[in-house]
């Protein structure tokens, strides 16, 4: 059974048996009060002195008048003789109580008391008051109860019809109330019924200023919803990158592990002869096994990176980093213009080695992709936001569209250069890493009139 129906057969059930307890009520209560009505004017009569009763051989119905008594009267003598004057009209007179034997002990335990008896005949009570005068004789008045069954019985009905309508509006309210209530949740299975087909672009339809419990669960639901997206959506492309990774890695490595083999297989079968020959095929065999070793350890830095392991911190002067790279690139390339932008020490918390790593990769790219003569400009200082590393050339510039590319992974914008030209392009992945390991950023500007400036901001001590 759904939830909307066991809703509205509770409610409805409520409903029926609020209105049992009511009208239990409104009977018990309403039937006392008219039985008290009775017994007082059953007292007020019994404190009146009666009215001679005709004898017991005496024709009541006269015939000249047909009158109605209200109450029944019996005047009983101490010997047993009895006058009687019954309830109701002359020629139609009620039934008598059923009244024990006079003089009795049961009679003398009704004297001044108000009980309820039932008729000599047929289903009619009465109220009976027994009083006895000084002269010994019984006085019994009996008022039927026949008013009270009959106005208790017409209370019944109406409580009856008045608790069916009610019962019945209510059902039909609490069904609409329940449905138009419970509206958000069907659009909630709606909605996770098309997430599960594989549509993670669903989401449930609420107002934004629905403060009612499924509002805000709704609301809730469709932030997870959001997430959950991004998420998948990270998860599609990590999965996208790492793939990529997996098959440039597999690619880049490819060529040393197949010149290494190949050579091996030349030697072996004898193809190559001593001498000069064999020195120049263990000098490409020695090339490609540095040029794959500096590519493994490219990528276990980057592995250590992504898995954040701890850093060897301490106070690592960046000018001096700065004026021991550049006089590296003097050596390699005495012929490049190289200025120093740095005056006083610019101390920062960090990785000596991997900083040192930064500042190589930097010069290494600037003087890999600009052509030989053009000037490379360091620049170190303290800044407002932090200690800045500027590497600049007076290269041809990245453009545009690869600028926001540059630092993934095997990048290369050109992707015809050779790679012993141009590297694996894992350098500037591993400056970026690096960088954000020590809390800081890296940014990159190409103008459109030519040159490459790195900027790297890293945090002061």
């Amino acid at each position: 059974m759904s939830v909307k129906a066991r809703l509205a057969i509770a409610f409805v059930a409520l409903l029926i048996g609020a209105a049992g307890v009511i009208g239990w009520s409104v009977v018990r209560t309403t039937r006392a009060s008219l039985v008290e009505q009775l017994d007082d004017r059953l007292r007020a009569q019994g404190e009146r002195p009666g009215r001679p009763l005709p004898p017991p051989d005496a024709d009541t119905g006269t015939g000249t008048e047909d009158r109605f008594r209200p109450t029944a009267e019996l005047i009983i003598t101490p010997d047993g003789r009895e006058r009687v004057l019954p309830a109701g009209f002359d020629d139609d007179p009620e039934p008598l109580p059923e009244l024990p034997p006079f003089p009795s002990r049961r009679a003398n335990a009704l004297v001044d008391r108000i009980v309820t008896l039932p008729a000599e005949e047929g289903d009619l009570d009465y109220r009976v008051l027994v009083t006895r005068d000084p002269r010994g004789n019984y006085r019994v008045l009996g008022a039927p109860m026949s008013g009270v069954d009959d106005a208790v019985d017409d209370l019944v009905r109406t409580i009856l019809v008045t608790a069916a309508v009610v019962v019945v509006i209510g059902a039909v309210t609490s069904w609409l109330i329940v449905r138009r209530g419970l509206r958000p949740v069907d659009r909630m299975v709606d909605t996770a019924s098309a997430i599960a087909a594989g549509d993670l672009s669903q989401r449930i339809e609420h107002r934004d200023d629905d403060r009612s419990e499924l509002g805000r669960l709704a609301a809730a639901l469709d932030d997870m919803l959001a997430q959950l997206e991004r998420a998948f959506t990270e998860r599609e492309a990590s999965q996208a990158r790492l793939e990529q990774f997996v098959a440039d890695a597999s690619h880049e490595l490819r060529t040393p592990v197949a010149a290494i083999r190949g050579y091996a297989e030349l030697y072996r079968r004898g193809g190559i002869e001593a001498g000069e020959p064999l020195d120049r095929a263990m000098a490409r065999i020695e090339g490609e096994s540095e040029r794959m070793g500096s590519l493994v350890e490219d990528l276990l830095l980057l592995a250590r990176l992504d898995q954040h392991e701890p850093l060897d911190i301490a106070d690592v002067d960046l000018a001096e980093l700065a004026a021991d790279a550049v006089s590296d690139l003097r050596a390699v390339e005495p012929d490049r213009p190289v200025t120093l932008d740095a005056g006083a020490p610019v101390v920062v918390a960090g990785d000596e080695r991997r900083l040192r790593q930064v500042l190589a990769n930097l010069l290494g790219n600037a003087r890999i992709h600009t052509p030989a003569g053009k000037p490379v400009h360091v620049a170190v200082a303290n800044d407002d936001e932090g200690a800045r590393l500027v590497v600049a050339d007076e290269g041809p510039g990245i453009d545009a569209e690869h600028r926001p590319r540059i630092f993934e992974r095997f990048y290369r914008a050109d992707r015809s250069r050779s790679r012993a030209r141009g590297g694996a392009g894992l350098g500037l992945s591993i400056v970026t890493g690096v960088v954000a390991a020590h809390g800081g950023r890296l940014e990159v500007d190409s103008p459109s009139g030519g040159g490459t400036r790195f900027t790297v901001w890293l945090p002061r001590r």
